[in-house]
């Protein structure tokens, strides 16, 4: 087996997908996640698309969320951390992209709590990464605070919408969720530094993010508590 031509490569992140158009039969792009989707484009055309699209529903990340057999109509989902998601039909031929309806329509703008992208050293230097969810018109301090990391452990958070984090941060909570070593998508090193530390480093990335945000003064110390599913 010889390997072809490198197409595209990140030097941070791991390839989420691919995307093809049935149609013309073609690699258009490469996807990948950072704090949201990105895409590298392979085809000009799929780029200039894609990007009125953005261009046209402004705040959000535009995901694919399926297209029809002969691709003349795409089914989109917008969303971002804290932005519900909202579905959109694009009839290609026309040009036309046709708002169809809100995933969560009792939840408006208004309500949903910002997400901030943090990073703090663990106890030996590891540089580990999270998002903060803060509820909506709280002083960001001695909040009590829900620990939420992701399951798995090989899975990882990014800046989407997140039902749990709203529900909590609506109710009052500061809601912290990192990456922990062991977390899929940043890369293989960050992978592997997970292999065999689930109850070791990978413990201590999430007890040392207690500590960093309650040394930030965000987070109540007396009242802390963890939860989550899976790992």
């Amino acid at each position: 087996c010889k390997m072809g031509k490198l197409l595209f490569a990140h030097d941070q992140y791991d390839v989420a997908g691919l995307r093809f158009d049935r149609g013309r039969r073609i690699l258009e792009g490469v996807r990948w996640i950072g704090d949201t989707q990105e895409i590298h484009f392979l085809d000009k055309a799929a780029a200039q698309e894609h990007a009125a699209l953005q261009q046209a529903v402004g705040k959000g990340t535009l995901w694919l969320a399926d297209e029809s057999r002969d691709t003349s109509k795409k089914l989109y989902m917008l969303e971002s951390g804290d932005l519900a998601p909202r579905y959109f039909l694009y009839h290609r031929k026309e040009r036309r992209l046709e708002p169809l309806y809100l995933l969560l329509p009792q939840i408006t703008n208004a309500a949903t709590a910002s997400v901030k992208k943090i990073s703090y050293a663990a106890r030996d230097g590891y540089e580990v990464s999270g998002y903060l969810t803060l509820p909506v018109g709280r002083n960001p301090k001695n909040l009590p605070t829900v620990v939420y990391p992701h399951g798995g452990p090989w899975s990882r958070d990014f800046d989407t919408f997140d039902r749990m984090a709203q529900f909590l941060a609506n109710a009052g909570f500061a809601v912290f969720q990192m990456n922990f070593r062991g977390s899929t998508g940043l890369g293989s090193a960050h992978a592997t530094s997970g292999y065999r530390q689930l109850g070791e480093r990978i413990q201590n990335d999430i007890t040392d993010g207690v500590k960093w945000i309650t040394q930030q003064g965000i987070a109540d110390p007396n009242r802390i508590a963890i939860y989550g599913a899976s790992h």
